[in-house]
């Protein structure tokens, strides 16, 4: 997508953020959105804040990443990746 002469994808990495074009603003506000722990990312998805299939998958693999950010621990992993399965 190419807003104001800059190209933007829907999702990206940056800075150890999940960045995505928050698409329920959409058409009338282009709002980019800071995914910085696994709970914003389940709330990301259930909130339909990215929409369609792929996306809502890599909201919640960049999720997992998150969830490795915040506490590098396979029980906690586990745990975000049940929750992030439920939130669709």
């Amino acid at each position: 997508m190419r807003i104001e002469n800059k190209v933007y994808r829907t999702i990206w990495f940056e800075d150890n953020l999940v960045k995505i074009i928050d698409q329920t603003k959409l058409p009338f506000k282009f709002i980019i959105k800071d995914l910085k722990t696994v709970k914003d990312a389940i709330d990301s998805i259930k909130a339909m804040e990215g929409r369609g299939a792929p996306l809502i998958g890599a909201t919640a693999a960049y999720g997992l990443v998150l969830s490795i950010i915040e506490k590098n621990d396979f029980s906690f992993l586990k745990k975000s990746s049940e929750e992030l399965i439920a939130s669709r």
